[in-house]
């Protein structure tokens, strides 16, 4: 398994200079680490875990979000869900895995996953560019917009909203 730590800090309790650096920095988080280690401990009962590669996670006031590398969400997903399930009764939230993703609709439409976006629309105003994600009215997703919309935020660095249009 890859993760946001290196291998020695992640099958260890203490941090390299390096990770510690990265940790102190911001660069990287105390619920990356807690994640990390979490699930290569679930990898010796779920082998597909050792193929997994997570670039980041994201924490919301109610989910947790992991961001994988490209091609490897399925495998932190793994097999029915369950490592989903499992991370879901460990961190005592709901818990989504996406893919990394350099195309912000994308990106912001495996978060909404089922939900639609029907458009991504850029503002400009006086604080700055704020990127407006547009779902169909009556369309509820699983994580609530203003958190998707502070996920979006942490992984871009731009402002975003998600709003119901119509359909």
């Amino acid at each position: 398994m890859k993760a946001p730590i290196c291998g020695i800090c992640l099958n260890s309790g203490i941090l390299c200079s390096s990770c510690q650096g990265r940790l102190d920095s911001g660069e990287i988080t105390e619920r990356e680490i807690e994640v990390s280690r979490s699930i290569m401990k679930l990898s010796s009962r779920i082998k597909i875990l050792r193929e997994a590669e997570i670039r980041k996670v994201v924490e919301t006031e109610n989910a947790l979000v992991l961001i994988a590398a490209e091609g490897t969400a399925d495998k932190l997903v793994g097999k029915g869900g369950i490592a989903v399930r499992w991370m879901t009764e460990e961190f005592g939230k709901r818990v989504k895995v996406v893919e990394e993703s350099r195309d912000f609709r994308a990106f912001v439409q495996e978060l909404l996953f089922p939900v639609p976006v029907l458009t991504v629309n850029v503002l400009h105003t006086p604080r700055g560019e704020t990127l407006r994600v547009v779902i169909p009215r009556g369309k509820k997703p699983s994580i609530s917009p203003r958190e998707i919309g502070k996920i979006a935020e942490t992984v871009f660095g731009k402002s975003v909203e998600i709003v119901s249009g119509r359909r």
